[in-house]
């Protein structure tokens, strides 16, 4: 049993820790009065837990492989990948998750024969936290990675913030990115990265030439509107591209339990 009072366990459990989402951190919790919670403190130069696998982390039960991506500006990603071969899928979480929330969709693609990808993006997670908000960099870094990994084609999967991020990263890096899949884009425009060029899905719309799934929900205040998701599938000069919108409040990637599943898989068979 923990000797310490459990207010100094949970404060060690969060320790540089706090934007950790919760099955994460009741791991680390777990963990830590596992290991009986010694009430001393931390010898100068001791080295941080290593990250848990994200099978343990998620708290599932498929297995996936723990992968490290680093990007081009020197920043460390938790990612997690499922399956092998050529037709590869890079999945960009939302503002309230990390790649566990594509865990399970994550597995069901692997078992279809793609090759999958999760990651946290930079500051979120298990990933190491530098220039917030530079998500193009951290999705280049992960497609570039699973191709690295043999991925010869790669669709750019993205909910909410990862939708509006993969959007720019699909109309910037045409020769990288093969198709994009957007859940529930956040905004027209929402800035996905700090740096020059094409930064907003508002500025997207107009470059984008791989083939486009863009899904919405008619009544959810967290994504773009309907009309814009029209406006964006008129304008992009590519010619496979579809908009599907819903009746419905549901966002991100809890769309794909309301329905949009065997949708998704239907263009990933067409154009992944």
């Amino acid at each position: 049993m923990c000797a310490a009072p459990m207010v100094h366990c949970v404060r060690q459990a969060f320790d540089g820790g706090m934007r950790r989402l919760l099955p994460a951190a009741v791991l680390a919790v777990l963990a830590v009065l596992a290991a009986g919670c010694d009430s001393s403190a931390p010898a100068a130069g001791a080295t941080a837990a290593p990250t848990p696998a994200p099978q343990a982390r998620c708290l599932k039960t498929t297995p996936s492989t723990p992968t490290e991506v680093t990007t081009e500006d020197g920043v460390k990603l938790s990612a997690a990948r499922f399956g092998d071969g050529a037709r590869g899928v890079v999945l960009l979480h939302q503002s309230n998750g990390d790649l566990c929330g594509w865990y399970d969709f994550a597995a069901d693609l692997a078992g279809t024969g793609y090759h999958v990808l999760a990651v946290d993006f930079r500051c979120f997670g298990f990933s190491g936290c530098a220039d917030r908000g530079e998500f193009v960099t951290d999705a280049k870094a992960a497609v570039a990675a699973l191709r690295a990994a043999g991925a010869t084609r790669v669709t750019l999967m993205g909910s909410s913030i990862g939708a509006a991020t993969a959007l720019v990263v699909g109309a910037r890096e045409p020769d990288s990115v093969n198709a994009v899949v957007a859940l529930s884009p956040h905004q027209m425009y929402f800035r996905a990265t700090t740096g020059d060029g094409i930064a907003t899905p508002s500025a997207a719309k107009d470059a984008l030439r791989v083939p486009l799934l863009l899904v919405v929900g008619r009544s959810d205040p967290s994504c773009i509107s309907e009309a814009d998701g029209q406006a964006i599938v008129a304008v992009a000069p590519t010619e496979g591209k579809r908009l599907i919108a819903l009746s419905t409040a549901t966002h991100g990637w809890d769309l794909i339990q309301a329905g949009v599943g065997d949708d998704v898989k239907t263009f990933l068979a067409a154009n992944g």
